[in-house]
């Protein structure tokens, strides 16, 4: 393997890395404004 196929590789391995924290990181918050949320709507109710 080539240095250029390595880099290439470990280039990719970081992008798919940094796709699922971010998809985490949305996950987490949705999360997070769902529970207040609801909440909310239990102290209103």
């Amino acid at each position: 393997m080539t240095e250029i196929e390595q880099l290439r590789r470990n280039t990719e391995k970081a992008y798919n890395a940094a796709l699922r924290a971010m998809f985490d990181l949305v996950n987490a918050i949705t999360e997070e404004r769902n529970y207040y949320r609801e909440l909310c709507n239990k102290k209103e109710g």
